[in-house]
């Protein structure tokens, strides 16, 4: 998970092969930490890898956190949230879209 340079460890990554071990085996699983642990950034991404195909959704109430997780999210994986290589990524925010095709994760 930490292939990147540009990620530093999270609190999450220590239980990311448990979670998607559940993930693969339980119809809902329940996650639960603090803030700053990695939940926006780290499951999401690690989810489209668990589940090949299917789409991941990440639901953010506030605008600003949306686009401030969007450019971590991009930023770990060495895109921008605009970039046109950008495929499995993109942002909605107020009924205002940015992302490419195909979009597995949002």
């Amino acid at each position: 998970m930490l292939s990147q340079a540009r990620m530093l460890a999270l609190p999450i990554d220590a239980v990311l092969p448990e979670l998607g071990e559940a993930v693969r085996s339980a119809r809902a699983v329940v996650l639960e930490a603090p803030p700053g642990a990695g939940k926006t950034t780290r499951v999401p991404w690690a989810m489209q890898g668990w589940l090949g195909d299917a789409e991941v959704l990440v639901a953010e109430p506030r605008r600003l956190a949306a686009r401030m997780a969007a450019r971590r999210v991009a930023d770990e994986h060495g895109f921008s949230v605009t970039h046109h290589k950008l495929e499995l990524y993109g942002l909605c925010a107020a009924c205002q879209q940015r992302q490419s095709s195909p979009n597995k994760q949002r």
